[in-house]
């Protein structure tokens, strides 16, 4: 698998549903799959888009997405997802190092970027 390449139509259904919050066995009921295929493809996909050194968690997902819609302070992430700031911190710090960036702003420029170059059309 080569990075930057698009992901698979379900591994792009897997990511949309995602994004909106569904969890992975969730996700896999709604596509009819094993919740472990979920995982599966929405690793397979983070790392085509190149989005990442190892897949994003779940949580670490909903926080860049709680962050784009906020105003990307740990405080309203936190309000936003119902968990404490230092939970949400703890998480910038493991997202930065997942992505190789060096601040929450290059990370969130990251994933918007790499997001709407991947959505499904």
């Amino acid at each position: 698998m080569t990075h930057s390449s698009a992901p698979t139509p379900t591994e792009s259904r897997v990511l949309a549903l995602a994004a909106e919050g569904m969890t992975d066995r969730e996700i896999a009921k709604r596509l009819g799959m094993n919740f472990r295929t979920v995982i599966s493809h929405r690793h397979r996909a983070q790392l085509r888009m190149g989005l990442t050194r190892r897949p994003l968690s779940r949580a670490e997902i909903a926080v860049l997405k709680a962050a784009l819609r906020t105003n990307g302070e740990a405080k309203e992430i936190a309000a936003a997802l119902g968990r404490s700031r230092r939970t949400v911190e703890a998480h910038f710090v493991a997202i930065r190092a997942c992505l190789g960036v060096d601040s929450k702003d290059q990370a969130l420029a990251l994933f918007a970027r790499r997001s709407a170059e991947h959505a499904p059309h």
